[in-house]
């Protein structure tokens, strides 16, 4: 099973989680059939840290992504934006495409 980098836990921790990191790695794991870069896999966890296991693996953009369409599945970040979420959606966005690491001050 795929791990949260040291990084991505820094990331997470961050921006807080309601998932343990080991769930969050499990679910993350057991749902992307495809291959992930490792701050795509850190930017997915922390989505799922935050969203929840049952919802994260029913969404577009898991879909998407097993579908082989990153893009579209970066593009679904948004979608989960609500009440405060906006910029962590944001900064998980930019981990999945650019592997950049924006914690939460």
């Amino acid at each position: 099973m795929a791990k949260v980098s040291k990084r991505g836990r820094r990331f997470i921790q961050s921006w807080g989680a309601k998932l343990s990191l080991d769930d969050a790695e499990m679910a993350v794991s057991s749902t992307v059939r495809v291959p992930l870069a490792q701050a795509q896999f850190d930017a997915l966890a922390s989505l799922v840290s935050d969203v929840g296991p049952k919802d994260f693996a029913q969404s577009l953009l898991i879909g998407k992504l097993n579908r082989g369409d990153r893009a579209g599945a970066a593009a679904e970040f948004g979608r989960w934006n609500g009440e405060d979420t906006a910029v962590r959606r944001g900064a998980e966005r930019a981990l999945f495409i650019n592997a950049e690491y924006r914690l939460n001050k």
